[in-house]
């Protein structure tokens, strides 16, 4: 969604109680959402509303990258329900509204959660909180603290 939203921001979504609330305009006027990918509900994706229609009791929303000429077509939803003509998908897969971004915080979910994954990382963070415990509280692995101080004999 450059240039209104850059890789590495993290942005802050507000819900949508009712579709009517949605701006819809070409950039940079139009509201950004965040939807669910209609063949794979656990991919969310961020696009700008371009136009929306209320048909058979529901909405329908249009979306457009800002670095795109063309709308967007969703064309792969599961059942009819879920499409309408022309790459339109249903308000059930709106998650909500951009309100707000936070340059640069984005990046560290990212790389936490690369690093997180892996194996030896979690290994390694294992063994250091365990090493970090025994020094702090030693009486929990049954060894006595030691005391700098002499004591008096």
């Amino acid at each position: 969604m450059y240039p209104a939203l850059n890789y590495g921001d993290l942005i802050v979504i507000q819900g949508i109680a009712n579709v009517s609330e949605i701006t819809v305009a070409p950039a940079p006027h139009g509201d950004i959402v965040v939807f669910r990918r209609l063949n794979k509900p656990d991919a969310l994706i961020i696009s700008r509303v371009i136009y929306k229609t209320f048909e058979n009791n529901a909405w329908y929303i249009h979306t457009r990258f800002d670095t795109q000429d063309l709308p967007d077509m969703w064309l792969h939803g599961v059942n009819s329900k879920e499409t309408w003509e022309r790459g339109f998908f249903h308000e059930e897969f709106l998650v909500g509204r951009v309100v707000s971004r936070i340059p640069f915080l984005g990046y560290i979910p990212l790389y936490l959660g690369m690093f997180i994954l892996n194996p030896m990382v979690i290994f390694l963070l294992v063994i250091a909180a365990l090493l970090i415990v025994s020094l702090r509280y030693p009486f929990l692995f049954g060894r006595r603290k030691l005391s700098l101080i002499n004591s008096p004999q």
